[in-house]
């Protein structure tokens, strides 16, 4: 399932050419107009961290929810 964060028409835009890798913290690119990529291989819950205290330079982790 792909998951997109964009901005649309003048809204938040972050992004980084990549695939995000689960576990995995990825630095994003504000107004960079790229898109992310993640594929989800089960139905579990999953956690999206954005960590914007660096608002030139913000992260993303994504993480499985623990039962």
């Amino acid at each position: 399932m792909p998951i997109r964060i964009g901005g649309g028409s003048g809204g938040l835009n972050l992004g980084a050419d990549i695939d995000v890798a689960l576990a995995t913290t990825v630095t994003l690119y504000p107004g960079s107009g790229d898109n992310l990529f993640i594929n989800l291989f089960n139905s579990a819950e999953w956690v999206f961290t954005l960590d914007a205290s660096d608002v030139t330079s913000p992260t993303l982790t994504v993480t499985e929810q623990a039962p």
